[in-house]
């Protein structure tokens, strides 16, 4: 038998407390009438139950099991930097720019964090997935992403708001 990693067994912990907080959570709600036959709680126990089994497999591999333990790549700082910064001012600009600018902001932020210099080819893909997104949600769901509180002002004599 191998040594014991205490590395994946916190981890696995924290796993399984999370998908027992969201289960409880889930489960513990108060009822919502639906006309739907998938109700609010089916993702929330997806997401529990996927979180469970990923708690489960990392404590069974914390016994490592005669297997060499992998050295942990170093970490680079100027990416993490680039895609937290990014998702930051996502979360900042949202209400402001609304959902299409600052997803495509994210995009670009991530995309360059990963490598990419493409700054053109980033902008075109991230505001074509950040517009089908909008679309799907607001005119297929029915879920109101914001427009952006600058946006707005620009858009309304054009009569694409509804």
């Amino acid at each position: 038998m191998g040594a014991f990693r205490i590395g994946e067994a916190i981890l696995g912990l924290i796993a399984c407390v999370l998908a027992a907080y969201i289960a409880w959570g889930t489960w513990t709600a108060p009822a919502v009438a639906a006309r739907t036959v998938v109700g609010p709680g089916v993702f929330p126990s997806l997401i529990a139950a996927g979180l469970l089994a990923v708690g489960v497999r990392l404590l069974y591999d914390a016994r490592a099991h005669d297997t060499p333990m992998t050295p942990i790549p170093p970490i680079d700082w100027p990416a993490v930097l680039i895609v937290g910064g990014s998702l930051l001012a996502f979360v900042l600009l949202l209400e402001r720019l609304g959902w299409v600018l600052s997803g495509t902001l994210l995009f670009m932020g991530v995309a360059r964090g990963f490598g990419s210099r493409a700054w053109l080819l980033s902008a075109v893909i991230g505001l074509v997935l950040t517009i089908l997104v909008f679309v799907i949600f607001d005119g297929g769901l029915g879920l109101n992403l914001p427009v952006g509180e600058w946006i707005e002002p620009v858009l309304e004599p054009t009569g694409l708001l509804g």
